[in-house]
């Protein structure tokens, strides 16, 4: 008899580090299937930024601005924003508080880009873009700096007036995103 309850309490002892152990490979390998799935949208996210960049067809939705002395807010990224297609560059401060001239509580600049430059950083591939635009509000000059993703994007505004605004958000493809545009007064 206490030979048959050393068997059985053996036989479960087993049993449980058995199940213990098929658990363990269990989480693991959803770990890993999760880290594949991670990798595999950042890869898509890469490449649809790289063909928006490219094509010169993208958004920079911000949802934090900068002013010059380093104050951050935060901001609807939906109002704030710089739209580049093709040759011409649309930038926009907004509010949800308050109406402005441009109906949505802020400023809206209609620009042709009259010279633009792109850079892609082999090493990780991000990119850096600089650009001229020309409004009837003036001349500005934006630096554009994106990881390879597009997800951590930094683009600061200077205009021929002093000032500069740093918007702080990411790149969408053009046709994704979600922007309102308000009535450009200049």
């Amino acid at each position: 008899m206490k030979h048959l309850l050393s068997l059985s309490l053996i036989l479960t002892v087993c049993l449980l580090a058995n199940s213990a152990n098929a658990q363990e490979q269990d989480k693991k390998s959803k770990k890993q299937a999760k880290k594949e799935e991670r990798a595999k949208i950042e890869q898509q996210n890469i490449a649809m930024v790289a063909l928006a960049i490219d094509s010169s067809a993208y958004v920079l939705e911000a949802d934090r601005l900068q002013s010059k002395r380093g104050v951050t807010i935060n901001v609807p990224s939906n109002l704030n924003f710089i739209a580049v297609h093709g040759e011409s560059a649309f930038i926009q401060i907004g509010s949800n508080s308050a109406v402005g001239t441009n109906g949505v509580g802020g400023v809206s600049v209609d620009a042709r880009i009259t010279k633009m430059e792109v850079k892609k950083n082999p090493k990780n591939g991000g990119y850096s873009i600089q650009m001229t635009c020309m409004s009837s509000a003036g001349i500005y000059d934006i630096n554009i700096s994106s990881n390879a993703d597009g997800q951590a994007v930094t683009a600061t505004i200077g205009s021929t007036r002093s000032g500069k605004l740093t918007y702080l958000g990411q790149i969408v493809p053009l046709p994704l995103s979600r922007v309102y545009k308000g009535t450009p007064r200049y």
